[in-house]
């Protein structure tokens, strides 16, 4: 990272650290060289990305220059990652990765034009309820099934060095 880029993910760790929305249970991080430096800067800014469980991929950095697919990819990641013993208890996961894919695949998700410029968080949510009488409501409700499903996701907020954005 450049002098600058070091100083904007800092700011960007210190202004979310106060909105807990933003704070990980596990981090899908590609393995460049950047994305690295950028997660170890944030979590020294910030604990909750220290505290959180953190995947190196290099995937991330590849499928970020091909058109279109980083969404696929990162459905495919997140089902893969929450799996197993503890699986259950994840409700945020922090991607750290590159453009052109990471704001092509926020666009798809949320069904909407979303512009990421550097050092940007973006925080999307989905709702997702099954009924609790449908025998297929714990796979439903599980990481598999959100990922999945569909609908669109929401674009809850913007976080950039100089604050957050509500959407």
């Amino acid at each position: 990272l450049t002098p600058e880029g070091r100083t904007m993910a800092q700011k960007l760790a210190a202004v979310v650290r106060g909105d807990g929305r933003f704070a990980p249970d596990v981090t899908l991080c590609s393995n460049s060289a950047r994305s690295r430096e950028t997660l170890e800067l944030m979590s020294r800014e910030n604990a909750a990305f220290m505290d959180s469980s953190a995947v190196y991929l290099g995937s991330l950095y590849h499928f970020a220059s091909l058109d279109g697919q980083m969404a696929t990819h990162l459905r495919e990641l997140v089902t893969a990652t929450t799996v197993g013993d503890g699986a259950n208890d994840i409700r945020t996961i922090l991607c750290v990765g590159h453009n052109k894919g990471m704001e092509e695949a926020t666009s798809e998700l949320c069904g909407r034009d979303v512009q990421l410029q550097v050092a940007t968080a973006a925080l999307l949510e989905k709702t997702y309820a099954c009924d609790i009488n449908d025998e297929n409501c714990e796979e439903q409700s599980s990481w598999r099934g959100v990922m999945a499903c569909n609908e669109k996701w929401t674009l809850v907020a913007l976080a950039t060095p100089d604050g957050v954005l509500n959407a």
